[in-house]
């Protein structure tokens, strides 16, 4: 039988569990994007492409977390979700002007080479 102790004990598991899964509210998602600014603030300059592309799907599901509570919020708290997405967007679009930067230097190099060997063979003598 089960003593009243392990009944009570039991209960209060069982409401903490249903606390903890039903206390996701509509500051939750601020509070992801807030840690997400942070660290891409804060780790930008170490991510790997595949560090960018799992950002990017992060960003994406927490602006759909977002999304489901845009009624409820206030406009203080809209112009907090706009800040930090703000600064999300200027990471990401250093990453993207760099990226290109490299592949347009890269290019100009190729180029170069091209040119290069494009006047090397016509200056050959033909036999």
């Amino acid at each position: 039988m089960v003593s009243f102790r392990h009944f009570a004990s039991y209960v209060t598991c069982a409401l903490f569990v249903l606390c903890a899964i039903g206390c996701h509210s509509k500051q939750t998602p601020i509070n992801k994007l807030e840690n997400f600014t942070e660290e891409i603030q804060n780790k930008a300059q170490d991510y790997t492409e595949e560090d960018w592309k799992a950002s990017a799907e992060e960003l994406e599901q927490i602006e759909k977390e977002i999304e489901q509570y845009k009624s409820e919020y206030t406009d203080e708290e809209l112009k907090e979700i706009g800040r930090l997405k703000g600064i999300c967007l200027a990471q990401f679009t250093k990453h993207s002007f760099k990226t290109f930067k490299n592949g347009l230097e890269d290019a100009m190099k190729e180029a170069e080479g091209l040119i290069e060997g494009f006047s090397q063979g016509f200056g050959d003598k033909e036999e």
